[in-house]
């Protein structure tokens, strides 16, 4: 499975305002404990973001492209490799890769084998 950072991120224009994310993810115990622990870990990192979790029932692909057209999809979406083609195909996710290049103490062995 795959954190894909979407382009749908909404910038508020006041700077006092709360920065929150939206975290889409399949509803799953197994997956909900790891969830927990990532947001939990990324909050403790960054106090000043909060993170809000919307689980998705049922077919995360489809439920994922309603959200495309309707403009709702979350910030941030938890995605099999397999489904991101189409999501790359038509410009929905952010390229990743530029940020990682850009720090040297980004180590892509913690990703990837």
């Amino acid at each position: 499975m795959a954190l894909i950072s979407v382009l749908s991120v909404g910038f508020a224009a006041a700077q006092d305002l709360p920065t929150v994310i939206r975290f889409g993810t399949v509803n799953d115990p197994a997956v909900n404990r790891v969830n927990d622990m990532l947001v939990e870990n990324f909050q403790s990192l960054y106090p000043g973001i909060e993170v809000q979790v919307e689980y998705i029932a049922g077919d995360l692909a489809a439920n994922y492209a309603t959200q495309v057209a309707a403009g709702t999809l979350p910030d941030v979406i938890f995605l099999a490799d397999l489904f991101v083609v189409p999501f790359v195909q038509n410009g929905i996710v952010a390229d990743m890769q530029p940020l990682a290049d850009a720090d040297a103490s980004f180590d892509l062995s913690d990703i990837y084998d």
